[in-house]
């Protein structure tokens, strides 16, 4: 397939990285009395002349005036190509911080990735891009794009203005509008060729792995298939990573709970390579739709807590929107836990009644025992290691997998279930019934 894709423009900052053979970075000062990466927007047209004023982003750099005597005294001016600057030593271990912006550790870095640690960690003035020797513009990577939240972040990302490059099996899933708006990798995330070119030069990377009902056991499944992506993370120096994962983490269930126990595993193999974010959730609210042809045929939902059993219970779009505000925001640093519980907890018998409410019709909610739920899977194609662990994890958040984190308002996400039956429950039934 030919793709439309074009690259957007933007006002562009050329911002320089110049570092001696001490491994110090070049600083300037600038008008706020800060201390910055030398550079400033690309000029394409003289404002007094009319006339190119800037043929190489090297030109736009040069144009960058100091004034030393505003050097702090511990960092001494030093004269450098005609213009004042000062050089700070940048020790394997320390970091520095000017103004709002930090710049990593440089020693600890290869020469191309300390220019995009410093470029995408400075002030941004438009779009930043490194030099073409550097591998181009940075780019966000969103895997899983046709997936619910997937779907959100790429389009959150593009009305923010970033550089988006999705890793799709069949592009002709992405709608028309996001299409001609990204970079498309062709294949699948677990595939070690399509990620090793799909991570090339990206800056940040949103990572789902969905189930695989056909691997042979869970943890094939999550973290041998994620290998892959941890190791092209490795490769190509991805500063940013934020998957999606589970709760869990540290109560007595974590080691036994199928899916949510690989879950936790794979974001363990993405902290020892990268800053990484895990969006830790609980049952989805889309999971419901699943039960659209009980709730019309039986007028049932099901699930294996007790009926008054409240639990959280968070929308896809909410995960999508925590995600792309990571992504766009990355000035975090080391691995943690985002927990989304959305703003309430629920019994099943409290979503049978706003189900009821919202379509007009009966509902009610019956409990399944666990044993039941791998006989399911098992009905349904997945191999007899998926299917047990599709229990295993049922099991678990009847034992309290979900009920390890306390609610607060940051860890409570917006979605009602009552809103999210009304947009997107309600508009799906309506179209089985038609």
């Amino acid at each position: 397939m030919v793709s439309s894709y074009k690259p957007p423009v933007w006002p562009v900052s050329v911002k320089a990285v110049v570092l001696d053979d001490q491994e110090r970075v070049l600083l300037l000062h600038n008008e706020r009395d800060e201390w910055e990466l030398p550079g400033g927007r690309l000029e394409i047209v003289a404002q007094e002349t009319g006339e190119a004023a800037d043929r190489t982003p090297e030109e736009a750099v040069a144009r960058k005036r100091v004034d030393g005597e505003k050097a702090p005294r511990h960092l001494p001016p030093v004269d450098q190509h005609g213009q004042k600057c000062m050089l700070r030593a940048m020790g394997p271990s320390s970091a520095f911080r000017a103004a709002s912006w930090g710049v990593w550790p440089l020693r600890t870095l290869s020469r191309r990735r300390a220019a995009m640690v410093a470029l995408s960690g400075s002030k941004r003035y438009g779009r930043v891009y490194t030099h073409p020797s550097y591998g181009g513009i940075l780019v966000i990577v969103v895997t899983a794009p046709t997936a619910k939240s997937g779907r959100r972040v790429v389009e959150r990302l593009l009305d923010a203005g970033e550089s988006v490059r999705v890793v799709v099996r069949d592009p002709q899933r992405l709608s028309p509008g996001v299409r001609d708006r990204v970079e498309v990798v062709e294949g699948s995330h677990r595939d070690a060729a399509v990620v090793d070119k799909a991570f090339a030069g990206a800056d940040a990377v949103y990572w789902l792995m969905p189930s695989d009902l056909r691997a042979p056991d869970v943890m094939t499944s999550y973290v041998e298939a994620s290998r892959p992506g941890v190791e092209a993370v490795a490769a190509h120096g991805v500063r940013h990573v934020v998957g999606v994962s589970a709760l869990g983490r540290g109560t007595a269930a974590a080691d036994r709970a199928g899916n949510g126990t690989a879950s936790l595993a794979m974001d363990d193999l993405f902290a020892t390579v990268t800053n990484y974010r895990a969006l830790a959730n609980p049952t989805f609210m889309d999971n419901t739709l699943r039960d659209i042809g009980t709730i019309l045929g039986r007028g049932a939902i099901y699930g294996p807590l007790a009926p008054e059993r409240k639990a959280p219970m968070v929308a896809t779009r909410d995960i999508g929107d925590t995600a792309a505000r990571l992504l766009l925001d990355r000035g975090w640093t080391g691995f943690a836990e985002v927990p989304l519980l959305g703003p309430e907890d629920l019994s099943g018998n409290d979503m049978a009644a706003v189900i009821t409410d919202v379509l007009g019709i009966p509902v009610r909610y019956e409990r399944i025992e666990a044993a039941s739920l791998e006989t399911a899977m098992l009905s349904f194609g997945a191999s007899p290691g998926m299917a047990r662990a599709m229990a295993d994890m049922a099991q678990a958040k009847i034992d309290g997998l979900d009920e390890g984190v306390v609610r607060t308002a940051a860890n409570s996400t917006p979605t009602t279930f009552r809103q999210w039956c009304t947009e997107v429950l309600r508009p799906a039934v309506d179209a089985a019934r038609s």
